[in-house]
């Protein structure tokens, strides 16, 4: 079955290290499965006399989830906007690359809606905005990613949008339904210059959270050698969080770890750009630039995020194909990152070059 997320996780293994090193008499638990919101497990255990404790326990524990659905929920939409103006709640939605297929999304209803450019996006921080501003994690995301990809697709920031329509598709599902009755597809792209042009870049993740989607880097800065050896120029992007750390002898740039308009900048002038399945993979996914997204599904069943199911509910895409506007250059290595896998991956879109030439 697949893992919890960490959060979840984290918060049951220090209550059982507590349960384990300290005395407890009673515990109230709820689990949830977000599938379809079906309430997994509700159960209690201990003496039977401090059952009303716990009763008042969860009482408290109720206004807490209250206080924050409420800070959460978005305001009364106004019906006077058009579909151009957009709404992404700071306070709830996902943090990640999901926002650009999320924006691309949008941009694609309002073309399809007719609806005047550019696409508005309000950010929603909440009935309390100073909690959710004083999340380091999330202003993280807002000011180094989500603001700085408006331009990209030349949408912009509108304080009056927080009150339009809201969107909950943060998967390529739907953009690849709109491809397949005809509408094109919105590329991202910057003014940004890159200090690397002509490179093949290679994409790293190193997240401390869910390391099984890490990248190998053994393999990979193997294939940066092969790569060299065949005459290639190659640079390393790494993980923001080790943008300036030292990667052996290779080239980093570490602005585009940390800006991106200059990761962006990065992709748009390569030769080619190679990244393990990870979310900065989005900014090459709508672009006109060459792209190989390493897609590991033999990495065990407990990852759900590369089983079948979830790249064709999700995604649109079955395992084995590519996304319907991809060049042959545009593709999916539907498999693990070993270095004989990279290897035959770039001597297979070599030979595919060729053919095309």
């Amino acid at each position: 079955m697949p893992e919890s997320s960490p959060e979840i996780l984290e918060i049951l293994e220090n209550y059982y290290y507590l349960a384990k090193t300290r005395r407890f008499d009673h515990v109230s638990v709820v689990m949830i499965d977000a599938e379809d919101d079906r309430i997994a497990c509700a159960d209690y255990a201990g003496v039977i006399h401090l059952e009303r404790a716990a009763y008042q326990a969860i009482t408290a524990l109720r206004k807490r989830l209250e206080a924050s659905i409420l800070n959460w929920s978005l305001p009364k939409p106004d019906p006077s906007l058009d579909v151009s103006h957009v709404v992404y709640s700071m306070a709830h939605d996902p943090l990640g690359f999901d926002f650009i297929v999320w924006l691309i999304t949008a941009e694609m209803q309002r073309v399809r809606e007719g609806a005047p450019a550019p696409l508005k996006v309000g950010f929603w921080f909440g009935a309390d905005p100073e909690r959710t501003k004083s999340d380091p994690n999330r202003m993280a995301w807002l000011n180094n990613v989500f603001r700085p990809a408006l331009s990209l697709i030349g949408a912009v920031e509108d304080e009056k949008a927080i009150y339009g329509t809201r969107r909950e598709m943060f998967v390529a599902r739907e953009i690849v339904m709109a491809w397949q009755v005809g509408q094109k597809i919105p590329k991202l792209r910057t003014t940004k210059r890159s200090k690397f042009p002509g490179y093949v870049t290679i994409t790293l993740r190193e997240a401390d959270h869910w390391p099984a989607r890490n990248s190998n880097i053994e393999a990979w800065t193997r294939f940066g050698r092969y790569l060299q050896e065949q005459g290639e120029k190659v640079v390393f992007i790494r993980d923001t969080a080790k943008a300036d750390e030292p990667l052996g002898r290779w080239e980093t740039w570490p602005d585009a770890s940390k800006d991106l308009h200059c990761r962006m900048a990065a992709y748009q002038e390569a030769k080619t750009n190679w990244l393990i399945a990870n979310g900065p993979i989005a900014l090459c996914q709508f672009s006109d630039f060459p792209w190989v997204e390493v897609v590991p599904t033999d990495i065990g069943p407990d990852y759900e995020p590369n089983t079948g199911l979830f790249w064709r509910d999700c995604h649109g895409v079955k395992i084995g194909e590519q996304f319907p506007w991809a060049r042959p250059d545009q593709r999916f290595l539907w498999k693990k990152d070993t270095f004989e896998n990279l290897v035959a991956g770039w001597e297979e879109l070599k030979q595919k070059d060729a053919q095309a030439a």
